[in-house]
């Protein structure tokens, strides 16, 4: 029976579509000085550079958590990330008067193009293989676009979800989490209801990886 793509919007989980897939998680914490910079490294076990969504707090609780530079700030304070292929890269900056420890959690996720084994994740976050309290993000469209700049078209005659990560030419990978909306110098994204658009603008972009899902913003 074909997917109906229409029908994905409206239901927490659809078997006619593939969903995002951790595999392996990772968490910790740092403190950095007032008006001062970290940049911690966290080793991975990976032989690849891992896709990956970095969050953060300034509670261990997590009660509050923010996403990496560009999506949100909290006074001043600022954390993201980068991945390769042997570690995680933080860089936190405090612009305040007084020492802040940074709380991350990390979820990293095979990239389209690699076919390696991971070990079993459940047990390190929920009680649950599958809960259906929480919508389950349908992948309509995944894949590496191996040029500095890319159109791919997805039709959905909607604005759909999307996440994108940039290779850089120096090996280093980056979650696009914001746009400059004036004189562009980082690389951009633009998502129509027919085509997301991949630019590099003044970086120098190796290839991207993409996600559209089935999913309406």
């Amino acid at each position: 029976m074909p997917r109906i793509i229409q029908n994905a919007r409206d239901f927490l989980f659809s078997s006619d579509f593939p969903n995002d897939k951790i595999i392996k998680g990772d968490s910790g914490s740092f403190t950095v000085g007032a008006y001062n910079s970290a940049f911690p490294e966290i080793a991975h076990p990976f032989t690849f550079a891992p896709l990956y969504i970095l969050k953060w707090s300034t509670n261990p609780n997590f009660d509050n958590s923010f996403d990496e530079i560009g999506v949100s700030t909290l006074d001043n304070i600022q954390l993201n990330g980068q991945t390769d292929t042997s570690k995680l890269y933080l860089f936190a900056n405090n612009n305040n008067g007084s020492a802040v420890t940074f709380y991350w959690r990390v979820l990293y996720f095979m990239p389209p193009d690699v076919m390696a084994s991971a070990l079993p994740t459940t047990k390190d976050f929920e009680d649950f293989n599958f809960n259906t309290d929480y919508n389950y993000p349908k992948i309509y469209l995944e894949d590496r676009a191996n040029s500095s700049d890319a159109s791919i078209i997805h039709g959905l005659g909607y604005y759909p979800q999307v996440e994108v990560w940039y290779m850089r030419t120096d090996g280093k990978l980056i979650h696009l989490v914001d746009n400059e909306l004036a004189f562009p110098f980082k690389p951009s994204a633009d998502i129509t209801t027919s085509t997301l658009t991949l630019e590099n603008n003044s970086t120098s972009v190796a290839y991207w990886y993409y996600r559209i899902y089935a999913d309406e913003t």
